[in-house]
């Protein structure tokens, strides 16, 4: 009965690890936090120490356990990895912009400078077309920072590695 509070997606899940536990013959086990669903419809994360009592015949006869609300704690750390990412989002927008504003500066400085020199009647078209390549090639670097920030997190998700977990 007692599976049939279990959260849809985590049943498989925890009849592996019964399942598992009594192959092994192991007479206490604990479950890895899972969900149930209460009598009220409402979900909660558990985490549940059971014993069982094995007959002679290697039946189960009964299973004596706790099972601990972990609901509060579960909330926390999502919480907290919200959190997280929203600071990393800030430390890259921080990075982001550290490397902009170098570039924007020397762009506003050529495109005022130029300006002025053409109110004033004194620019060349030769460093007009100077001017002008610089600014573009500062627009460009803008550009290819994008790429290579979104180029950074898309190929840390689509790479797959093996792991020494040793």
């Amino acid at each position: 009965d007692y599976f049939n509070c279990i959260h849809k997606d985590d049943l498989i899940r925890v009849k592996s690890e019964y399942k598992k536990s009594l192959n092994k013959k192991k007479d206490y086990f604990k479950h890895e936090p899972y969900r149930i669903i209460t009598k009220s419809g409402q979900e909660k994360w558990v985490l549940d120490y059971t014993a069982t009592e094995i007959d002679n015949e290697n039946c189960v006869v009964n299973f004596i356990g706790y099972i601990i609300d972990i609901t509060e704690q579960i909330k926390n750390q999502e919480m907290m990895y919200q959190q997280s990412k929203i600071a990393s989002l800030g430390e890259m927008l921080g990075n982001i912009s550290h490397q902009w504003r170098q570039p924007l500066s020397v762009i506003a400085s050529v495109a005022t400078g130029t300006k002025l020199k053409k109110e004033m009647g004194i620019l060349e078209d030769e460093e007009l077309m100077l001017n002008l390549d610089n600014i573009n090639k500062y627009a460009q670097y803008l550009s290819s920072t994008i790429d290579d920030f979104r180029n950074f997190f898309l190929s840390d998700s689509q790479i797959k590695k093996s792991v020494n977990l040793h």
